[in-house]
């Protein structure tokens, strides 16, 4: 059975307008590999864009998401393992965040489930990008995405240090009981 394709949500005028300085960036300076911050320079120099008006409260909460999704530790096997977990209690609630010492278990299964709902849209996605690419501008073989990271998981969880001393010669092993 093949899921429903979600329909993205209509554009606000503001964000049209962000999105067509990245064609006429390009028409006007020829520069196809382009940066960000090369695009908005180029977009303030020739007054496509002036600073708007910001919530501060908006502003700081979303600066404060930002870096809480980055706080880490180490644990006692020297991973860095995320401090704070965002989940939310219905679809219409704000975002509520809770260290992983305090987190209740039903509110770390949303948060789980709420980060690999984005794994699997990012993973969705590429497969998209990747097959109009291969289908419409690719001239040679296609380039493959494999969605399977069990693999990778396993192989991250791999002991990296290895003891160096050779394997004990068959005489030198001890006698079988």
């Amino acid at each position: 059975m093949r899921a429903i394709k979600r329909r993205s949500r209509p554009k606000d005028k503001y964000t049209r307008d962000l999105e067509s300085f990245i064609p006429q960036y390009i028409a006007a300076t020829g520069d196809v590999a382009w940066t960000a911050a090369t695009v908005a320079a180029w977009a303030i120099d020739n007054d496509l864009w002036e600073q708007r008006e910001v919530n501060a409260i908006r502003q700081l909460a979303r600066e404060l998401s930002a870096v809480a999704r980055q706080v880490t530790f180490l644990d006692e096997n020297g991973n860095e393992v995320r401090k704070y977990h965002a989940y939310r209690l219905g679809d219409d609630q704000p975002m509520l965040w809770e260290g992983i010492e305090e987190i209740a278990p039903e509110n770390m299964e949303r948060a789980k489930t709420m980060r690999r709902a984005k794994l699997v849209a990012g993973a969705i996605k590429l497969t998209i990008d990747l097959n109009y690419y291969n289908e419409t501008v690719n001239p040679g073989d296609s380039i493959l995405f494999d969605t399977d990271f069990q693999r990778d998981i396993a192989d991250y969880f791999q002991p990296s240090l290895y003891d160096d001393t050779p394997p004990l010669d068959s005489a030198e092993l001890p006698p079988l009981s």
